[in-house]
């Protein structure tokens, strides 16, 4: 089960096809969301994990095929170029860059650095 907006919703569905969804907001801005009441969500909270519980005997984790590579594109080539300064982060094209692991932790932690790294700096 996942929570969130209508996007994250359609983005989950080809890792977790069938997954439930609770839809609480709507997405405005990079920076902005019109949420539900609080009483309303938990409503719609409550009943996906319901129906995902309900459903626990036909669920399965997401497969993914290792290695898998993460690619990331920026909002800037500066922001990509300062990304390659993370081992193994490599650039596919002026705002693009690619993150190949075997290991899924590692290839998260790269990620997760490359995110960190260049949100600072953006920011």
């Amino acid at each position: 089960m996942i929570t969130g907006d209508l996007t994250t919703a359609e983005e989950i569905e080809p890792f977790c096809p069938g997954i439930r969804a609770a839809v609480v907001k709507a997405s405005v801005s990079r920076f902005a969301a019109d949420g539900m009441h609080p009483a309303q969500a938990r409503e719609v909270i409550r009943d996906a994990a319901h129906e995902a519980v309900q459903d626990l005997a036909h669920a399965a984790p997401p497969t993914i095929e290792l290695p898998a590579t993460l690619t990331v594109r920026f909002r800037n080539a500066d922001l990509a170029e300062m990304a390659t300064w993370i081992n193994g982060a490599v650039r596919e094209d002026a705002l693009t860059v690619c993150l190949t692991d075997a290991d899924p932790i590692r290839l998260y932690r790269g990620f997760v650095a490359v995110f960190m790294l260049t949100r600072a700096i953006a920011e």
